[in-house]
């Protein structure tokens, strides 16, 4: 994390998640680098598939980070990998 901007850097990402009943998955934290984000509330998510990615579907959510950022998380259940958004 660039803590003079605030702004998440690019690297590679750990997810912790919970299952609902249900079976969906949501994220509780997110670890970059050396930075922990907890993740305070799940504001919104939906899903959405990209034809040049050979159809691969990504369930996106809208985050609010226990620090009051919010932030954009990508999940591509098929392959298991998680992304930031910009």
């Amino acid at each position: 994390m660039d803590s003079s901007s605030g702004r998440l850097l690019a690297g590679p990402i750990r997810v912790e998640t919970r299952s609902s009943h249900r079976g969906d998955t949501r994220p509780l934290r997110v670890h970059v680098g050396d930075e922990v984000l907890v993740v305070a509330a799940i504001l919104g998510s939906r899903f959405e598939t990209e034809p040049a990615a050979g159809s691969a579907t990504f369930k996106v959510f809208t985050l609010e980070l226990e620090d009051g950022r919010q932030m954009t998380l990508e999940h591509e259940p098929s392959r298991d990998i998680w992304r930031i958004r910009p």
